[in-house]
Formats: structure tokens, C-alpha cells, sequence
């Protein structure tokens, strides 16, 4: 519930678009010094707090200082000083290109006694454990919602929420699994909106574990995946293969720099080449290569039809379903062969550094030692232009598909149902839920 409300109250300094590219909110433009540890930001004026003050400088710079103690965060700032009351000026520690997607994570809010006060479209009227309630806020700077009121309700189940929306009791479902979304779609009284999500889905090795310390087999696993076919039967069709960690419609991602591809004949002969012979134990299963994996619950249906892929060269993949507490455990102090999991992957390039760079703040969330890809990154934070960002960025996808710390296997999508009783702009990159104040009443709905 602190995620929605947050959604509908709040406003970030910057936004990333589809293409990973930041995009001006409440700060209007931004520059570097030269040696890139000096940035000077400027607000946007008139942007106005709920309770009608205006936004200034002295209450962006300690949100800005508060990325010091972001696990989130990239760059190191050493401080944020106003300038006048739209502008600041911000220094870091070091060079770092990923400061404005920071950003992107530092909301404006500032404290009035016990409450926090934003600068959203909406204003919450209240808020139990299973219900929020908001009104439009009629000075929001992007301009007044169309809507008066908001309110969000937990159901039980997906067949109560599908209930109430059938019975013109809600106008969006948020979530709509992928079991449900094909009879959704046949209903004519309800829009099904859709979005690429930007977490991939990986399967995470342990390069301390013997049976995976190779580059050359961890290569062959990856080779050995039918990255379509898995989404077919793991997804449901509802998503896209990934041929890497990095967003696919980021504007630097090069899908013709070392994709990984399906080639079952090509991993036999490195799985050959590295020793790996078929053996036969008993009854069992015939078996060149055996490792364990944590399987994150909603990811079991991808994990059989990842299990049965492998078991095609011989490759054993055995499934633990471990509860969520003690798979993240298991992760974060490395007690694990591999993981199948869902990780951020765009739509920024800040989520490569955070999790593949050797001291990246969250490499704390498996346990594993990988340094293949720090030079790469570490000259991606340091890129002074675009140029320099697609070589690193190319770099970077070649050094995680020469010396692999996972199988990146695909991207899934985000299903939103809703009535057509609001007329709901739809551009096929942003969320319809956090462009809930621009809807406007269909002819003849009510707001």
C-alpha cells in the first residue's frame, strides 16, 4: 500500500522514459562541470506542495542528500546546496554518468508535524491496512486530474477483483496474472492494457560451486535455451526472450553486440570440450551436469520448462521451491548452485552497475564473487557522452556473454484490465495506473 500511495501523492525529480533516457519532472534542466563532480540543477517554477506552499531548492537538497545512505544509488554525493530558490548545486565524489538516473529515485515531500506532505496529483483523504482514498489535487503543475477521486481496495483473490470490476464496482484491475488474461481479453466490456516489465528473468549461477566455476559451461547453459520456446510455455507468450541484462529499448543497447542464441549443438561440444561426458546412475536420469536451483515461486512454471530443456543434452537441473525468506537468505550469503529469479534491468543502465560491479551496493544480495564486467562498468560510469556510453554498454554485454554470471532468459509483461468507463491514454510505455490523473470520463461515465 506505501508503493500506491506513493504513486498517486508524490513526484520525482526526473523519469525514465521507455528508452532509459531521464526525462524533466519537477527539475526543469541539469548540467555538468567538466570534470563532472559539480552539477547544477534548476526546479521547475510553480510547482506547488498539497498544502498549497510553494516548492523550493531548501527542500529538494537534503532529498538529494539522502541518496548518500541509498543502497539505490550510484553516485556519491558530498552535498546538494541551494542556490536561489529554484536552484542547486550538487557535488559528488567521483565522476558518475548514472547521477541523473539517481535522480529519477528522489521524490519531492517535505515534513508537517507527523504527516509528509507531497506535490502528486493526488492528496490522500485516508487509509486503513486494506483501503486508500484520495482526492485531485487542483494546483498539481502538469495540470488538474480529470478525476475527483480515487480509491484503492484490496480483494481476497483475483475472482473477487474480477467480480467487482464485471459488476461496475471498479474501474482497474492492477494486476492481472497470466492464468486470467486470455478470458479477460474475450470480455468486450473491459481494455486490457499491457506493458514490457523491466525486471528479467534469470537464471543465476555460482561460480564458487565446482560444477559451474567454468566460463565455458556456464556459456554452454546458456547456449542450451530455447529462450522463444520458454516463453511460450514458461510465460505463457506473455513476454520477450532477453539476449542480456540490459533493457532492449534502451537507446545504447546494441542487439547485434554477443547475443546469446539457441545453439544446442554448439554447448554439447563446449560441455564435451570441458569434460562433461554422459553418465548413467542406476535409474536415474542419464546426466553430463548436475546443479540445483532456487526457484522463486511465480517462476515455477518457467522452471519446468527450463528443467525439460536441459534434460534434452543431458543437463540435470533439480528444483528447490524454498519460501521467499530463505531464498533471498540463501542468496545473500551465496548457499546456493543457481537461482531463478526476477531482477531490475531498465529501463535505466544504473541497474548494470548496482548489481554486476564487484562492489556494486546491491551485489550484498547474492553471494557470489563475479568482477568480469568492472572494467566495462567502470568506464560507463565515467562516459561523457553517448558515444562513450554505447562502447561501454557494448563492452559490458561482451564481457557478460564471455564469462556468464547467469542465463538471462526473458522479459515478462504487466497486464492492467480496466472498464471502459474512462477513456485512458495509452502509448504503450507508461503504466496505465501511474497515468490514472489523465484519464478522463468516457461520453457518458462519471468521475
Amino acid at each position: 500500500m506505501t508503493y500506491l500511495r506513493t504513486s498517486m501523492t508524490r513526484d520525482y525529480l526526473v523519469s525514465s522514459g521507455g528508452n532509459g533516457r531521464p526525462i524533466p519532472r519537477i527539475l526543469e534542466s541539469w548540467s555538468a562541470s567538466d570534470d563532472g563532480l559539480t552539477w547544477h540543477l534548476r526546479l521547475r517554477p510553480g510547482v506547488q506542495f498539497h498544502d498549497g506552499s510553494l516548492l523550493t531548492a531548501q527542500d529538494i537538497a537534503p532529498r538529494i542528500e539522502s541518496l548518500r545512505d541509498s543502497i539505490f544509488a550510484v553516485s556519491r554525493v558530498l552535498s546538494a546546496r541551494p542556490v536561489d530558490d529554484l536552484s542547486l548545486e550538487v557535488h559528488l565524489a567521483d565522476r558518475s554518468s548514472f547521477f541523473v538516473e539517481d535522480l529519477a529515485a528522489v521524490y519531492a515531500e517535505k515534513a508537517a508535524g507527523t504527516e509528509r506532505i507531497g506535490t502528486g496529483p493526488f492528496v490522500t483523504e485516508s487509509q486503513t491496512d486494506t483501503q486508500l482514498s484520495f482526492r485531485s489535487f487542483p494546483h498539481y503543475y502538469r495540470g488538474r486530474p480529470e478525476i475527483d477521486r480515487v480509491e484503492i481496495e484490496t480483494y481476497p483473490d483475483l475472482r473477487n477483483a474480477w467480480t467487482a470490476l464485471m459488476r461496475n464496482q471498479i474501474d482497474l484491475l492492477y494486476e492481472l496474472n497470466r492464468e486470467a488474461r486470455q478470458f479477460v481479453e474475450a470480455e468486450s466490456s473491459v481494455q486490457v492494457s499491457t506493458l514490457l516489465r523491466p525486471y528479467v528473468i534469470v537464471l543465476g549461477f555460482n561460480p564458487s560451486r565446482p560444477q559451474l566455476k567454468s566460463a565455458r559451461i556456464r556459456q554452454a547453459l546458456g547456449m542450451a535455451i530455447d529462450r522463444e520456446r520458454l516463453v511460450a510455455e514458461g510465460l505463457q507468450g506473455q513476454g520477450q526472450a532477453a539476449s542480456s541484462f540490459v533493457w532492449p529499448k534502451n537507446w545504447a543497447f546494441d542487439p547485434s553486440v554477443a547475443p546469446v542464441k539457441f545453439a544446442p549443438a554448439r554447448a554439447l561440444e563446449l560441455l564435451d570440450e570441458s569434460g562433461l561426458t554422459t553418465v548413467r546412475n542406476g535409474n536415474g536420469m542419464p546426466s553430463r551436469l548436475t546443479f540445483k536451483v532456487m526457484v522463486y515461486a511465480p517462476l515455477a512454471r518457467m522452471a519446468l520448462a527450463l528443467q525439460r530443456q536441459l534434460a534434452r543434452l543431458d543437463i540435470d537441473m533439480q528444483i528447490e521451491t524454498p519460501n521467499s525468506e530463505d531464498l533471498v537468505r540463501r542468496m545473500a550469503t551465496g548457499e546456493f548452485d543457481a537461482f531463478l529469479f526476477e531482477m531490475s534491468g531498465g529501463p535505466s543502465l544504473k541497474w548494470a552497475y548496482l548489481f554486476w560491479h564487484s562492489k556494486g551496493p546491491l551485489r550484498r544480495s547474492f553471494g557470489i564473487t563475479y568482477g568480469a564486467a568492472d572494467a566495462s562498468l567502470d568506464k560507463l560510469k565515467l562516459a561523457k557522452d553517448d558515444a562513450a556510453v554505447r562502447a561501454a554498454v557494448a563492452e559490458f554485454q561482451l564481457a557478460l556473454a564471455n564469462d556468464p554470471p547467469a542465463a538471462f532468459l526473458a522479459w515478462g509483461e504487466i497486464a492492467r484490465a480496466s472498464t471502459r468507463r474512462f477513456e485512458i491514454p495509452t502509448d504503450g510505455e507508461t503504466d496505465v495506473f501511474h497515468s490514472i490523473w489523465r484519464w478522463q470520463p468516457a461520453s457518458g461515465g462519471a468521475n
